[in-house]
């Protein structure tokens, strides 16, 4: 497993979360600028409730870590395709859940009361995307070992 895969993984563990999100939509959304964006979004920030909601995003992330350690051994091309992959749409889907749960803060939208409990379930739902993402990686890698193979 490369170490530079290794290091997105852990700062896509690390940053992309639901307080980044928080402040890009204040941001883009709420229209403040950077500095009052970051305060607007990590008022209320502790550390208890990141690494409670840590477990919770952990889990894709190490899944992931785990299909790309056991395919290292066979095929570190296809390792590597469905590491990169994975990763990609395991941090997107979790970025864009963050973001669609927390967009009515910002809008005149009503803010639902279960808005904090999905924080806690949306990095489960990554998990099937990100095996259809290590898939597509794996597939693409295939493709070209036998396109490569074949001239």
């Amino acid at each position: 497993m490369s170490k530079t895969l290794c290091t997105f993984t852990f700062i896509a563990f690390v940053l992309l979360n639901e307080n980044f999100a928080k402040w890009l939509l204040a941001m883009h959304v709420g229209g403040l600028d950077v500095v009052a964006a970051f305060h607007d979004a990590y008022k209320y920030f502790t550390l208890s409730g990141y690494f409670f909601l840590s477990c919770f995003r952990l889990i894709p992330y190490a899944l992931l870590i785990l299909v790309v350690l056991s395919q290292t051994f066979k095929n570190n091309d296809a390792a590597k395709g469905i590491g990169w992959t994975g990763l990609f749409t395991i941090s997107i889907y979790n970025l864009r859940g963050y973001w669609f749960v927390q967009h009515a803060y910002y809008t005149p939208e009503h803010v639902s009361s279960t808005n904090a409990i999905s924080l806690a379930f949306i990095p489960i739902g990554a998990i099937p995307f990100g095996v259809i993402g290590g898939a597509i990686g794996y597939g693409f890698v295939r493709l070209y070992q036998s396109l490569k193979n074949y001239k």
